[in-house]
């Protein structure tokens, strides 16, 4: 009986870990799970709602894309290189639905730009000088051309931003930094191509941070108008504008308050989204011009939208310490993310659509199903030896009775 119970909970465990979490509108699959894949996640829609991520895999050394087709994953190789868990990936895709990648290669601290093209991807290093730290974050203007905002750290940090003008890159200063400061910009463009950049500026005394401020600026005929949105704040802000070119900002304050900042022509509306966030989350506006967050708290991936007061869900409650959440919206108003769970060391995607599935493979982790079979054991191996503990205990107890009345004389009738 013991053996059979622990035979029917490995079955047991071995489906479930080889099957789609499923939340309540949620359809949660993992799209690659090497173990240290993930470093690093974006996604967009083309113009076939089909989405399309760009990820980094530390284990096999690689930029990597996957494409929805429709009826299955594509999986391209963007670039062989050498990257980390802090490879960061910004992504877009433009009015032709080709894709544009920037990221930052942290082992030789520069930028690699890479647009996809009729003959595969078109891979290029910029900003090699300047010695790049951190975050940078992409956008298109309406020629298709890219903008990248960055720090420089080549003897003064800087925040800057590079484009390119058909023949060229240029690059700009935004703000001239302190040597204690630490930047994480996003960058959006406005129908009229002027660039707003919003951008956490943190500054550190021995690795503990002492002043942290939300930045807003924004490109004018007469240079860089810059001021503060929030302060007490040291986190990845996310950025995205209206249809009447007014800012949507989300950002993490010193409490880790989840807090969302729309402008208003002259002034800022600021709200509290939710509690225990973390550093990264992903901002999108709808046909509409509501915001949609993904995000975590609470080691959670959660979803939030605003009808009138903001209201948050479970996304995935099986993944710990969410990281590298990308957010997208196709034209029917279904969502999908991107992100990278920690725990596990996998990729993985969430849609409210069931029309898209998993890449087919066996287990989803080896190394969980493996612990989930040990730990069946075990717990079978303890029940079996407490039942016979117990039964032996009863045995005894017999005997101890029988002996006690074969001891009493017999009653005299």
């Amino acid at each position: 009986m013991t053996i059979a119970i622990i035979v029917m909970s490995v079955l047991l465990i071995s489906q479930v870990l080889s099957t789609p979490v499923r939340g309540n509108s949620w359809d949660i699959n993992t799209l690659d799970y090497n173990l240290e894949v993930g470093a690093g996640t974006a996604i967009v829609i083309d113009n076939n709602n089909n989405p399309h991520i760009i990820y980094g895999d530390t284990k096999n050394e690689a930029m990597k894309a996957l494409a929805w087709t429709g009826s299955d994953w594509n999986t391209e190789m963007v670039e062989q290189l050498e990257i980390s868990d802090y490879t960061f990936v910004s992504l877009i895709i433009d009015s032709n639905d080709y894709l544009h990648v920037a990221y930052y290669d942290d082992v030789n601290c520069n930028i690699h730009y890479g647009k996809l093209t009729e003959n595969g991807w078109d891979v290029e290093i910029i900003a090699d000088y300047e010695r790049v730290v951190g975050i940078v974050s992409l956008a298109l203007d309406s020629n298709n051309w890219p903008y990248i905002t960055y720090m420089a750290t080549d003897g003064q940090k800087t925040l800057k931003y590079t484009t390119w003008t058909g023949t060229s890159w240029i690059s700009e200063v935004i703000e001239t930094l302190d040597n204690t400061s630490e930047i994480a910009p996003s960058i959006y463009l406005d129908s009229d191509d002027n660039i707003h950049i919003v951008y956490c500026h943190a500054k550190f005394v021995d690795y503990i941070l002492q002043e942290g401020n939300i930045k807003h600026a924004r490109k004018e005929s007469t240079g860089w108008n810059i001021e503060i949105i929030d302060n007490s704040s040291f986190t990845i802000p996310s950025l995205v504008l209206d249809s009447n070119n007014q800012a949507h900002v989300i950002y993490q304050d010193e409490i880790q308050t989840l807090k969302y900042a729309r402008h208003n022509n002259n002034y800022w509306n600021i709200t509290s989204v939710d509690e225990n966030a973390g550093l990264e989350s992903s901002l999108i506006l709808d046909s509409n011009d509501n915001p949609h967050i993904a995000y975590c708290a609470d080691n959670k991936l959660k979803y939030a939208q605003c009808v009138g007061v903001w209201k948050a869900e479970i996304v995935d409650s099986t993944a710990f310490d969410v990281g590298f959440i990308s957010l997208a919206i196709d034209d029917d108003g279904n969502l999908h993310i991107s992100y990278f769970d920690t725990l596990r060391g996998d990729l993985r995607y969430a849609s409210n659509t069931s029309k898209i599935l998993a890449n087919d493979y066996p287990f989803t982790n080896y190394l969980l199903f493996t612990a989930a079979v040990v730990i069946v054991l075990i717990v079978g191996m303890w029940y079996y030896l407490k039942c016979k503990k117990n039964k032996n205990r009863q045995n005894d107890k017999i005997d101890q009775t029988n002996q006690e009345l074969s001891r009493k004389p017999p009653k005299e009738i």
